[in-house]
């Protein structure tokens, strides 16, 4: 999962690799790569690009029924990681098995196994993990199942036609939390799946290209200072506020405000936009992807 190990920027999620970047969204959406799998501590970060441009050493490869995989070493200078590559498009890092059920799991159907999965949330609420060992499979019917912490149930990911849990971490970003009833829901409306996919470029493109804190936090206390101005207040608010209002906000300051905003309508305009954004759609037209 993209987390503030990544070191690359700040986020406030956890969202799959396989999404967090530039090429490996382009890879994805071209159905070359499906699934990124790695501990939080794990750097550098495999890349999508790393894995359609081959850029590792073959060490093995076997069979688990129809699926071939490849015991792969990637052999940039800068990367040091080993793990499975499944059917050349699923990778989990050597590590990331260490921790988490055998691949034959992994890849069986649920209904082979006549069992249903279910996650514990990770430490982002929003996106469940892209990481198998977060997961569990118990027995079709299960209604509650709780190890060291609770376990959650997934639904409707048989409409998205997942059959199985590589394909369930493959995807997790199409599924958001109910905090009603305590369970993440898949997303069917293709609109905000496209959002769901284009949403770790855009925090990375505000950050990048608009700004964060404490730059944002400056801009906001220029303005609460700036309106304060424009307000009739008490005796008792004015005296309560003395110290915020009396800071001195040019025309000049606010333009720079001004100006700031105008990048960051561009980059929601485009993470908003109806261009629809999945398996087989042309990359390059999709609007956010072509602020680079």
């Amino acid at each position: 999962m993209k987390n503030d190990l990544h070191l690359a920027y700040r986020t406030t999620q956890n969202f799959p690799l396989h999404i967090s970047s530039y090429d490996s969204v382009k890879a994805h959406i071209a159905d070359e790569v499906r699934l990124i799998s790695m501990l939080p501590g794990e750097w550098p970060k495999v890349r999508g690009r790393d894995i359609v441009r081959q850029q590792y050493t073959e060490e093995n490869t076997y069979s688990i029924g129809k699926h071939t995989v490849q015991h792969v070493k990637f052999n940039e200078s800068e990367l040091n990681s080993s793990g499975r590559l499944i059917d050349g498009k699923y990778f989990f890092t050597d590590a990331v098995l260490n921790h988490s059920m055998d691949l034959e799991m992994i890849f069986t159907p649920f209904a082979d196994l006549d069992v249903i999965p279910m996650v514990r949330r990770e430490w982002s609420w929003d996106y469940p993990s892209s990481n198998p060992f977060w997961y569990t499979l118990v027995p079709t019917g299960t209604t509650e199942y709780k190890g060291v912490e609770k376990y959650h149930h997934i639904l409707g990911y048989e409409t998205l036609g997942i059959h199985c849990l590589a394909d369930l971490l493959a995807y997790s970003y199409k599924f958001r939390w109910n905090a009603v009833d305590e369970q993440f829901e898949a997303i069917t409306d293709p609109h905000e799946i496209s959002r769901r996919i284009r949403k770790p470029w855009m925090q990375f493109l505000v950050q990048w290209r608009y700004g964060e804190a404490p730059g944002t936090e400056a801009d906001l206390s220029k303005l609460v200072s700036f309106l304060l101005t424009k307000v009739s207040l008490t005796a008792d608010e004015e005296k309560a506020v003395s110290n915020i209002k009396s800071r001195i906000v040019t025309l000049d300051d606010l333009k720079r405000v001004n100006g700031r905003h105008a990048i960051l309508n561009q980059i929601l305009e485009a993470y908003h936009s109806d261009f629809l954004l999945d398996v087989g759609a042309k990359f390059e037209d999709d609007p956010l992807f072509a602020i680079y």
